[in-house]
């Protein structure tokens, strides 16, 4: 209570003095300090930093000072300004003739280093205070969490408690977030519950938020149901955590709870919300919860859910009419609409746009180049890919990064480049190293989101490149490129490489790829089943019975083909050779007679997807029923012509069944489209958005 109540004390109306510093004993009323420091205090009032300075310089050459109170109004009016020098040129003055402010000023001016971002000036302001309060400790703390200096942040929460000052909820709810490894934590959480704060809205939320980053959501549950919730603060901090680990059903479920507990949603459940409904493409859902967004019209951020939610729920129409009446677009906008065109199949649309953000949107960065090469990739746009490619670090100083370098190898894969592929692999190994060097002390930090915002766009970068040069069928580039990488190839890497030569046939680079996998993973069940299936269509058998022997002894197995269609709010989901659907009689009726009248128009069933040792009319049937067949026929029988027929895969669509949904849609007036793991497809009039390059 003493600290509280010597702040209290600055805020009685005091009689101001002229001080002479030459006699610091003596304090001399005058009536001229009134007029000059009023005048001081009403114009950082008014923000007028420039006539604020004129009269402290006059003050000073006067020798009269003013309260603490005047002082902080002045540091803040050059925090309003953003001036630095006015404000060193006040700390200067306020220490000046020997005068020694109070713990309060002192803290004021390190709070206005620490927003300059100044905290070398901060460290040695609060290092030289004869006294430090838990404001002073806190200030220090949470300028250093925020700007991820996490070591420095705890260690300052430990000399604090040395020092006898006991935290309070800011203190605990700043040093949460500099938290790297759970023993932390989970100390940290003791402190807080010994000293009673485990109740503070902004501690709850902060140690949700941390287990959460540290991936313990069921720590986070534990603290979020330990008492009963009565602020919104902490319901958004644990539906953002479930919404970001991709769990949308739960981030659902305590959606629903909150607002029967009679919360309403304000931007960052909404935010929360569309991105659960991204993860779980229920566009419908979407739709309604958009509905919400309207009353926070031109909000960025909720703006910026929308239109990822509608471009990876594949409703480009809904997307193209957020980002069109957006009145404010940031980079995450243009990124997003970008890689939302090329990953449904809009390639053209998707570079158009990216020379328009070039003429007047913000300046591209890391994300924006995934969506590019991703577009050229899925265009088999070689040369173009490689223009935008060699840009991104001559142009823009973007360093391309592994999945960069990946869709450039996909690209070359396809193009049959594949000595080129392998020459980018050596010859930067050394810059990887020193690379990973540099970010040696960030790993712990980087293993939470912030990681995938970092890392997973460097991978991007070579990924991209790689699936580009893969799709147009250059393996030699790609090998070439693989040898260029700044770092250690991963899996992913390799299995773009392997991935092109499926598509070529080439059989002696993929099973050197797949070893290459099968060495950094040897449970990969991806590598597997594509060194499987390219043995298949070669028809080597068994080179086929090998691999699948090589599984059963690892305990691999195949995840089998799905697919799924929502029909009046309900998931209906469809597998080869499962009949347990309700109306799998009539679905396979129906699909019989759509492919005798499809037979007509050109149709003959593509057994080179076939990937079992069969013969003859075996070969057919074994496409026949392929699980999006199966959804795309059920979803005729359920909708009206008008309305689109969405369906979602978990494997890549077969060239069969790619070719059954182009007819089948011409033949039927109908909009089908289908979304792998990959991209979707648009099928509309006898042609598929990807332009049969996928």
């Amino acid at each position: 209570m003493r600290g509280v109540s010597k702040h209290l004390l600055l805020l009685r109306p005091t009689t101001l003095h002229r001080c002479s510093y030459r006699d610091n004993s003596s304090l001399v009323s005058s009536h001229h300090v009134p007029t000059e420091t009023e005048s001081l205090l009403n114009l950082c009032h008014q923000r007028d930093l420039p006539r604020a300075m004129h009269v402290l310089d006059a003050m000073e050459r006067r020798r009269i000072w003013a309260d603490a109170i005047t002082y902080s109004e002045l540091i803040k009016c050059c925090l309003a300004h953003g001036a630095v020098r006015e404000g060193k040129r006040v700390h200067r003055h306020i220490f000046s003739n020997g005068y020694h402010p109070k713990t309060f000023l002192i803290n004021t001016l390190i709070n206005m280093y620490v927003k300059f971002n100044l905290l070398e000036e901060a460290q040695l302001l609060f290092d030289k205070m004869p006294e430090r309060n838990v404001v002073s400790w806190t200030t220090m703390i949470s300028a250093y969490s925020n700007a991820k200096l996490n070591d420095r942040a705890m260690r300052l929460l430990v000399f604090m408690f040395r020092d006898g000052v006991m935290p309070n909820m800011f203190t605990f709810s700043s040093v949460l977030r500099a938290c790297e490894r759970l023993s932390d934590l989970k100390q940290l959480h003791s402190w807080i519950m010994k000293v009673g704060l485990e109740s503070d809205v902004f501690v709850r939320s902060a140690l949700i938020d941390v287990y959460s980053k540290l991936g313990e959501l069921l720590e986070a549950l534990s603290v979020f149901r330990e008492m009963v919730t009565g602020d919104s603060v902490v319901w958004n901090s644990i539906i953002a955590a479930f919404a970001q680990h991709s769990d949308g059903d739960e981030a659902l479920h305590l959606y629903k709870s909150m607002s029967r507990a009679g919360f309403r949603a304000d931007q960052s459940t909404l935010t929360s919300i569309l991105r659960a409904c991204t993860s779980l493409s229920l566009l419908e859902l979407g739709r309604q919860v958009h509905v919400l967004v309207l009353k926070f019209d031109q909000d960025l951020i909720l703006n910026n859910a929308l239109l990822d939610m509608y471009c990876k729920c594949g409703s480009l129409e809904d997307a193209k009419f957020i980002f069109n009446r957006m009145t404010k677009k940031d980079v995450i906008s243009w990124s997003t609409m970008i890689a939302g065109l090329a990953q449904n199949g809009f390639s053209m649309e998707a570079l158009n746009l990216f020379e328009s953000m070039k003429v007047k949107g913000p300046k591209p960065n890391h994300i924006t180049f995934i969506g590019i090469l991703f577009a050229c990739s899925h265009a088999g746009l070689v040369n173009e890919g490689w223009v935008y490619f060699r840009s991104m670090k001559n142009l823009y100083g973007v360093d391309p990064e592994r999945e960069h370098y990946g869709c450039m190898l996909d690209l070359l894969g396809r193009a049959g480049k594949l000595d080129d592929m392998m020459c980018i692999r050596d010859s930067t190994m050394g810059a990887c190293l020193i690379f990973l060097d540099e970010l040696g002390s960030l790993m712990t930090w980087l293993s939470s989101d912030s990681y995938t915002h970092l890392d997973v766009y460097k991978r991007q970068h070579y990924g991209c490149m790689l699936d580009l040069l893969g799709r147009a069928g250059k393996l030699d580039d790609m090998v070439k490129l693989i040898h260029e990488m700044n770092c250690e190839p991963d899996v992913v890497t390799w299995r773009t490489l392997l991935d092109a030569c499926r598509a070529r046939q080439n059989v002696d680079l993929a099973t050197y790829a797949a070893k290459k996998i099968l060495k950094l993973d040897p449970h990969d069940t991806g590598a597997y089943v594509l060194l499987s299936n390219i043995y298949a269509t070669s028809k080597r058998w068994n080179e086929v019975a090998e691999v699948r022997r090589a599984m059963k002894i690892r305990g691999i197995r195949k995840e089998p083909g799905c697919s799924w269609i929502e029909v009046n709010k309900q998931i209906h989901a469809f597998i080869l050779g499962d009949k347990s659907h309700p109306q799998i009689d009539e679905i396979n009726r129906q699909l019989n007679q759509f492919i005798y009248r499809l037979t007509s128009v050109g149709y003959v069933p593509d057994t080179n997807f076939v990937l079992q040792d069969l013969e003859g009319e075996q070969r057919e049937d074994s496409l026949r029923y392929h699980s999006e067949k199966l959804a795309i026929v059920f979803g005729i029988m359920s909708f009206p012509k008008e309305k689109t027929i969405r369906i979602w895969k978990n494997l890549k669509i077969c060239g069969d069944c790619h070719k059954f949904a182009k007819l089948i849609g011409k033949l039927e007036q109908r909009h089908i489209v289908i979304r792998d793991p990959i991209r979707y497809h648009h099928f509309r009039d006898g042609v598929c958005s990807c332009g049969d390059y996928w």
